[in-house]
């Protein structure tokens, strides 16, 4: 299955994306922007996995394409609370176990999880 949350819900919400890992499945949280290229891909590639693999779901964050913005006297503590999810770009990948542990993050310019849900995809698309 497939779900859609807002990042400034979850910002504002204070909720670590680790949050909407689901309990007995791989999670992979995708967070995206409308007009990222790679972001289309998987969200197209996506649905064979998931038909194949009972025990993976999805949980696509939508990050505003403007960016986030919040007044200016909140600025430094938005900031710093923004530098928590290190978020760098998008696609931003994180991956948990069924038992909610993180399996693989990307980390800014480190897309170890982006590489491994590629792999992922393409090992699915040979065998399917």
């Amino acid at each position: 299955t497939t779900e859609k949350q807002e990042f400034e819900t979850l910002f504002f919400d204070q909720q670590p994306l680790a949050s909407l890992a689901t309990a007995g499945s791989y999670t992979v949280v995708e967070v995206y922007i409308n007009t990222c290229a790679i972001c289309k891909r998987i969200e197209k590639q996506m649905p064979a996995l998931l038909a194949s693999r009972g025990d993976v779901v999805m949980r696509r964050v939508h990050f505003p394409e403007d960016g986030m913005r919040w007044p200016l006297d909140q600025e430094v503590t938005m900031n710093a609370r923004l530098e928590d999810y290190r978020i760098c770009g998008t696609p931003h990948i994180e991956i948990y176990k069924p038992d909610g542990t993180l399996l693989v993050k990307d980390d800014c310019g480190d897309k170890h999880a982006l590489r491994f849900l590629e792999a992922w995809l393409a090992d699915e698309t040979r065998s399917g």
